[in-house]
């Protein structure tokens, strides 16, 4: 926790009060080992100084502050909608759960077999290089598991993930996701569009003509994707430069 000293001016007590809030706020929602958090921590570390010299310039640092944390919920909506897709795409999610149900009745070496197991269905760790799997093998060694083993013989048989490019990820929901903040070439992020434009967008982009505006709203609803501030880009266009978005 930051301590005060007498030196500080009352900006500099609230600059430095509300960073240590937001950050609490974060811990809660995310555990220390999430990089969701590290990367939400490292944002207001470094972005909320600056809307402190903004806001004290413009002589309105609520404006300020409410505008930094409307743009803080909707790169947090990015990034957990992101999460959300690459755990439906690893299938980690069911793992997860076994662990967590393991873990909560204290059979570890069943919650450490269910990870040790979801790790192998990974190429690059197919030469047990991982600590975990080289624990629980010693221990089924120890044990004599022949159980075990002849699990660790069939998944191995199986053919092994190389890397995201194996996993089945809908298309357009991931677009949706990466180009949320920032477009495909550093263009504009279509949480700056109304839910027609990102249509329109998609339409160029993929030539899905079956796409409709319902799918769009309601994808962006399931997935937990906050827009920015209004007025939003209501008409988008092709040009030998891309796709560039305006006001209708």
């Amino acid at each position: 926790m930051q301590n005060y000293s007498e030196n500080q001016s009352p900006l500099d007590i609230g600059e430095h009060f509300l960073t240590n809030l937001v950050i609490a706020m974060i811990a809660e929602r995310h555990p220390a080992e999430s990089p969701i958090r590290k990367g939400l921590e490292a944002c207001v570390e470094k972005e909320l100084p600056i809307v402190f010299q903004e806001g004290n310039s413009s002589g309105d640092i609520i404006g300020a502050l409410k505008r930094w944390v409307a743009r803080l919920e909707m790169i947090l909506s990015q990034m957990e909608a992101e999460r959300g897709l690459e755990e439906r795409a690893t299938g980690i999610t069911a793992p997860q759960k076994a662990i967590e149900k393991a873990a909560a009745t204290g059979d570890l070496r069943s919650a450490l077999e269910e990870w040790v197991f979801f790790l192998l269905r990974w190429e690059r760790w197919h030469n047990f290089a991982h600590p975990d799997i080289q624990h629980l093998i010693h221990l089924a060694a120890i044990n004599g598991d022949i159980r075990f083993f002849k699990r660790l013989g069939r998944a191995l048989e199986k053919r092994a993930k190389k890397g995201y490019e194996d996993l089945e990820v809908d298309k357009l929901q991931f677009a949706l996701v990466k180009w949320w903040l920032k477009g495909p070439n550093g263009e504009l992020g279509l949480c700056w569009l109304t839910d027609e434009a990102v249509l329109d967008y998609f339409k160029l982009a993929f030539g899905r003509h079956i796409l409709t505006l319902d799918w769009v709203r309601k994808t962006r609803q399931r997935l937990g994707l906050v827009k920015g501030r209004k007025p939003w880009f209501t008409k988008v266009t092709k040009t030998e430069k891309g796709i560039i978005a305006s006001f209708g």
